[in-house]
């Protein structure tokens, strides 16, 4: 009888185990799916905040080249007040961080 119950016993706790390490390797999936999905998230918001970037690059250049067009014209007909002007934008869009939405 002692032999009987030992074997039952060593039966049930191999299959304590086996479930155990079923759980570990289920929990162990999740983590790793959870990081996939992180990993995936932060590269899609770089990809986003990297055109974000580029087209304020590319905005801020056109502003910039505007403005310096006005000021050229401004200093050939002698125009003061308009190459104040442009001065004085040409200011803003250099001061103006890239990753602002406001100018």
């Amino acid at each position: 009888m002692i032999v009987s119950e030992l074997i039952q016993d060593i039966v049930k706790e191999h299959y304590a185990y086996i479930a155990n390490c079923e759980c570990e390797a289920t929990e162990r999936k999740k983590q790793i799916a959870a990081i996939s999905m992180q990993t995936k998230l932060l590269q899609a918001n770089s990809e986003i905040a990297k055109k974000y970037f580029e087209q304020q690059m590319e905005e801020r250049n056109r502003l910039f080249v505007s403005a310096n067009k006005v000021l050229e014209t401004a200093m050939e007909r002698g125009d003061y007040e308009f190459a104040q002007i442009a001065v004085i934008a040409l200011e803003v869009i250099h001061k103006k961080s890239p990753f602002s939405s406001e100018l």
